[in-house]
């Protein structure tokens, strides 16, 4: 693993395990980094996470492999829906992502 990347990787396992911003700090890490592998950091990622995903064929195959990897994280399909499941589906994508908030622990 390139030196940046472990410093990088290592930063942001910090950051998501603070509360506060620490979803626009990672965001904001990715950006930078480019183009990147990110499987490692879900190994670590220790937050409840919601992938939702749209029925196109590589977007059902990104859902399985995340299913297959990481089954601790919620991972949902919007059928019939493209690239922007959320403009092709916005109330179901909201319902998806509402229900998913709620089970979230209060802080």
């Amino acid at each position: 693993m390139p030196p940046l990347f472990r410093a990088i990787q290592s930063e942001t396992v910090a950051i998501c395990r603070r509360s506060g911003c620490a979803a626009a700090i990672m965001i904001g890490n990715i950006i930078l980094q480019g183009q990147t592998d990110l499987r490692p950091f879900m190994d670590v990622f220790d937050r409840p996470a919601l992938f939702v995903y749209s029925s196109l064929d590589w977007s059902i195959a990104a859902a399985e492999e995340v299913r297959r990897g990481w089954p601790h994280f919620q991972v949902e399909v919007i059928d019939e829906t493209s690239h922007t499941l959320f403009v092709d589906k916005p109330d179901e994508f909201n319902q998806v992502l509402e229900a998913f908030l709620a089970r979230l622990p209060e802080q």
